[in-house]
């Protein structure tokens, strides 16, 4: 892995690096070079070793990891094994790690301006830190006001652009950006993305970005490193790896951005199907002014879209400009939609009719006046943006949440109407290592919840089975799966009671292609297997295409659109389901670096 003459340095050199965790290998002999001042793409699938080796090259690798290399951070060695007081010196001065969930790295007890203050570096008057916040916020397009706001009070772009402005304060020589838009939907991902690759020009930072998303690497960086079992398989600048990849792995990941790319080709939409009103721009869409975005923010680790303070930010749009009333198509396929049986095939497993909830404190309702139903059988989409209240209407289907107003009703087997319980709605969350037990096995878990509906304990390991999970892995707890793995635990965890209903909130959103592609299998055989009905929630519109029959658009809290999956989204009847689908198709932003 010699440099060109004409490469720039290396702003992080790794040779031989190994990380050994509970006597399981974790990195094994990984060589890495992050040129000075360019931006590095790591990736791989899940639990390849990507962010074990960030954690490494920030000194925040697990407790009682034992770990052996060398390191080089430009142009000095770093002892990987260290202790605390050696990596305080390093780790948020020299180098920063940006982790995929901004509540990780930012206090929830804390205002935002000061937590970006307190990152600065040197000895600052309180005045000092403050205009050096305020501003900091500015620059990565947020308004100063923010400053006084708490994280919750703000969306999933809002948190992490926050995040990345305490991450840059004390400027450090090496940004990594560890996953930093999973989350995030098309748009939004883009937005954040534009706004590290400025910064790393503007601050002459060493950007190492790590995804799962091939795609975005492509676009996205200079160089690329493909990881796989713990080991780099092969490096290079991006443009001349791709085109020309000799590891057999690098081939199969592109092979599977490959696939994703024709079902984007799939959406490609022609003319608008309606007349009247602009399709909304990123300069005309709620979140694209001064960074601002929906004020109804999914907020992943409670699992419901978070409250807005309306001190925090103007709510854009309030009137819901957008809504579905003003488009005739949209509005009369949502009158057939709620007024009618849908198709005769379909028995309702569950029908909502004008489900409102707001949240105390904020200054926006998550969802208005929101209809749906599920056919018994039959695979739905939930699409929409980040904080647009898809989280809001799942945790209000499963009574995780109380509607304002607004009713639910499920059917059983025989049509008769029957109040929610287990076996007629389980919800299987984005995140599994937040609602997995983190000291229970797999085969634990599922034994759990086959017990807690009168069932057979023992059925555990069948169940995983079912859920495509490797009984061979079932006595290992989550932190030894990948994630992956765990979710496949999360959905047989779900599949206990035998629900009628399964709703998959972003449940494969955080996953590399392949992996997602698997997990979409799975939840089409088990459909196809059990004949239960299946709600998927998602703001990736190629895995909608893919597994849904009929798809429903959230917007603002609202459902502007309904239809069959091919029709609404190959021939939009509403703007803002056509800004959704041009977003995803055009790939997000592309980026100028390659």
């Amino acid at each position: 892995m010699s440099e060109s003459p004409a490469a720039p340095p290396a702003a992080i050199r790794l040779r031989g690096l190994r990380v050994t965790l509970g006597g399981q290998e974790i990195l094994r002999g990984v060589d890495l070079e992050a040129p000075a001042r360019t931006s590095l793409a790591v990736v791989g699938e899940s639990g390849s070793g990507k962010s074990m080796t960030a954690k490494a090259l920030a000194g925040l690798l697990p407790q009682g990891a034992q770990v052996a290399g060398a390191y080089r951070l430009d142009g000095q060695d770093v002892d990987l094994a260290a202790g605390e007081r050696t990596w305080r010196t390093i780790r948020g001065r020299r180098v920063v790690w940006l982790p995929q969930d901004p509540f990780t790295s930012l206090n929830p007890l804390r205002r935002c301006g000061p937590q970006v203050g307190a990152a600065a570096p040197g000895r600052l008057t309180r005045s000092e830190r403050r205009a050096l916040a305020r501003a900091a916020l500015e620059d990565v397009g947020l308004d100063a006001d923010l400053y006084s706001a708490f994280p919750h009070e703000l969306s999933g772009g809002m948190r992490q652009r926050v995040a990345i402005a305490a991450a840059l304060a004390p400027r450090p020589q090496v940004l990594i950006a560890d996953e930093p838009t999973t989350a995030l939907d098309a748009q939004t991902q883009g937005e954040v993305l534009d706004l590290l690759e400025r910064l790393r020009a503007e601050h002459r930072t060493t950007l190492i970005l790590i995804t799962h998303d091939l795609a975005l690497a492509r676009r996205r960086a200079e160089h690329l490193a493909v990881f796989q079992r713990g080991r780099v398989v092969e490096f290079g600048r991006t443009k001349e790896l791709v085109a020309n990849p000799r590891a057999a792995h690098t081939r199969q990941l592109l092979a599977a951005v490959a696939g994703v790319d024709d079902a984007a080709r799939q959406l490609r939409v022609g003319p608008p199907a309606v007349s009247g009103g602009d399709v909304p721009t990123r300069s005309a869409t709620p979140g694209a002014s001064a960074g601002r975005e929906a004020p109804h923010s999914s907020d992943a680790s409670a699992g419901r879209d978070a409250p807005h303070s309306s001190g925090a930010a103007t709510a854009p749009d309030p009137s819901g400009r957008f809504a579905a009333t003003e488009f005739p198509q949209a509005r009369d396929q949502l009158s057939q939609s709620i007024g009618g049986d849908g198709p005769a095939s379909f028995g309702d497993v569950v029908c909502a009719k004008g489900l409102a909830k707001t949240y105390p404190g904020a200054s926006e309702p998550a969802l208005r006046d929101a209809s749906i139903r599920v056919g018994a059988g039959e695979i739905v989409g939930v699409v929409g943006e980040s904080g647009s209240g898809k989280t809001t209407l799942a945790r209000l289907l499963v009574g995780l949440e109380q509607a304002d107003a607004g009713t639910v009703v499920y059917r059983d087997g025989i049509g008769q109407e029957v109040r929610w319980r287990a076996g007629m709605a389980q919800l299987v969350f984005q995140n599994p290592y937040a609602s997995l037990n983190p000291t229970m096995t797999a085969r634990a878990t599922v034994a759990e919840a086959l017990r807690a509906v009168g069932d057979d304990p023992a059925r555990a390991e069948a169940t995983l089975r079912l859920a495509g999970f490797d009984p061979a892995l079932a006595d290992r707890k989550p932190r030894q799966l990948s994630g992956g793995e765990r979710q496949r635990v999360a959905i047989a965890r779900a599949l206990a009671p035998s629900p009628r209903l399964l709703i998959a909130d972003e449940a494969v959103s955080a996953l590399d292609a392949a992996i997602q592609a698997q997990l979409l299998d799975t939840l089409e055989e088990l459909r196809d297997r059990l004949g239960m009905a299946i709600l998927f929630i998602s703001h990736d519109l190629a895995a909608v295409a893919r597994l849904a029959e009929r798809v429903y658009v959230v917007y603002h809290g609202r459902i502007v659109e309904e239809g069959a999956a091919a029709q609404v989204l190959r021939a939009p009847a509403h703007p803002y389901t056509r800004l959704l689908v041009e977003t995803m198709t055009a790939g997000g932003h592309e980026g100028s670096s390659n």
